[in-house]
């Protein structure tokens, strides 16, 4: 009777087993491509990961150099080694003389030989002259003499005043004002203005000079009793 029921038992346990196994469906999967796949595209070889890629320029001047700037460059023709330059070139210092030379030639004939200014009586001790570049300073430097003799050997000019006093003899007092020099644009371009001890003008005066040329006044002092 325990053989029997054995036996029932395990047909049973098969008989499940195989409908559990049977109810089972079989997975399929389809390896044929889809019609509207994305392409995929390969990398280069020798492509870096880590490398950012270039992107592809088409520059529209290269397609018709003819219609624009360039045509000047293309077209111009080739220097040979050993070639002589079209223009002859010049060293700043040779461009410097050949514009002192034609600013020279410019200058009016009076400024080239020495000038009287005028002469004045003062019954000062002392007179104060005061002088300047009148035009744009450019370095016009000059040289003060009283009855030959230098007072003052170089004193260059600026746009304010620079001032210089001078003893004054009885009689006359020859004061020469000598260009040393015409500056950067020439010709030499002073001012100057004489007080007397007290303040006054004496004379007020311009000039535009060539290099060693002198301006000249007199100041007659007269001899107080």
């Amino acid at each position: 009777m325990k053989f029997f029921s054995f036996l029932m038992f395990l047909c049973f346990s098969f008989s499940v087993q195989a409908q559990f196994e049977s109810s089972k469906k079989p997975l399929s999967f389809s390896l044929k491509p889809k019609k509207n796949a994305p392409k995929v595209v390969p990398l280069p070889k020798e492509t870096d990961p880590n490398k950012p890629q270039a992107i592809p320029f088409e520059s529209k001047f290269l397609k018709n150099p003819k219609d624009k700037l360039l045509d000047n460059a293309l077209s111009n023709p080739k220097v040979e080694l050993g070639a002589k330059p079209q223009y002859e070139l010049k060293n700043p210092a040779e461009l410097f003389e050949d514009r002192y030379n034609k600013k020279d030639g410019n200058i009016e004939e009076r400024y080239k030989s020495d000038t009287f200014l005028g002469q004045f009586k003062s019954n000062s001790k002392t007179i104060r002259v005061a002088c300047r570049d009148h035009e744009a300073p450019d370095g016009d430097r000059v040289r003060i003499w009283n009855n030959d003799r230098i007072v003052v050997d170089d004193i260059e000019l600026e746009s304010d005043y620079k001032e210089v006093f001078l003893d004054l003899e009885v009689g006359f007092n020859k004061i020469e004002f000598e260009a040393l020099n015409q500056g950067l644009s020439g010709p030499n371009t002073a001012q100057f203005t004489v007080f007397d001890d007290k303040g006054a003008v004496i004379t007020n005066n311009k000039w535009n000079l060539t290099t060693g040329v002198k301006a000249k006044i007199i100041v007659v002092k007269e001899d107080k009793k």
